[in-house]
């Protein structure tokens, strides 16, 4: 799975550790990256089936916070989950 969906362009072949976890009918995973320009990075996807992934977006720091992003942890903030907090389906 990480090799597949570590193709995305603006990141280096440094993709790791994903997490995946199910909110309602869809699965969502993160994966730690690096950048080309050597920041560190979330990657985010979806899925219905844990089988065909879509990226939907990176997520990083405003100011450089380290060149890897690793062992990440998802976790819900103020009550709400990322599908509530973002309009992704």
């Amino acid at each position: 799975m990480s090799r597949v969906l570590s193709n995305h362009p603006s990141v280096t072949c440094h993709v790791r550790d994903p997490k995946v976890w199910k909110e309602g009918d869809r699965y969502y995973m993160i994966q730690g990256a690096r950048t080309r320009e050597d920041q560190g990075v979330e990657l985010l996807f979806v899925s219905p089936d844990k089988e065909h992934w879509t990226y939907l977006h990176q997520v990083t720091t405003r100011e450089k916070f380290g060149c890897m992003w690793e062992c990440l942890e998802y976790m819900e903030v103020g009550g709400k989950s990322i599908s509530e907090r973002y309009d992704f389906h």
